[in-house]
């Protein structure tokens, strides 16, 4: 698992601005974020929103520069089944009524010494709802399960 920016660090100021820019994004599309930074034993979510019959995880990503990619691209196959167990982990451990599930990435580029851009957001990245297999951090592919 990649390790976290240690507070003082000028990366956990850029993730905590840029995870706040996302709140505001989900709001304004007429979520209510329910939770940020939820941690288990298999990681992090970033944010949590809800709206009813919804449920939004969502992964902020940004980058001062392109140098190594953009801030999309570092949501690997790997992040992205990651994120799966962690919905489901989610879904688990509350009493979140059943309704679809969608993921998000949420990027921001932030150049020094400038304002952000805009956030974008990729909506729907994992079109499937969490599987049982991704709370056990297995591949639907390593189960033997395919996408919905």
């Amino acid at each position: 698992m990649a390790q976290r920016a240690p507070a003082g660090d000028p990366r956990h100021e850029l993730g905590r601005r840029a995870e706040a820019l996302a709140c505001d994004r989900l709001v304004a599309a007429g979520l209510e974020v329910v939770a940020r930074n939820w941690r288990c034993r298999h990681g992090e979510i970033d944010l949590v929103a809800t709206a009813p019959g919804l449920v939004v995880f969502c992964e902020v990503k940004a980058r001062r520069s392109s140098v190594y990619g953009t801030p999309a691209a570092a949501v690997t196959w790997r992040k992205q089944a990651r994120l799966r167990a962690l919905a489901a982990a989610w879904l688990a451990a509350t009493d979140h009524p059943p309704g679809r599930v969608r993921f998000d990435v949420i990027t921001v580029a932030w150049p020094r010494g400038s304002v952000p851009a805009s956030p974008s957001e990729f909506t729907a990245i994992l079109t499937a709802a969490p599987t049982p297999a991704a709370a056990h951090g297995r591949s639907p592919q390593q189960s033997g399960q395919t996408r919905r």
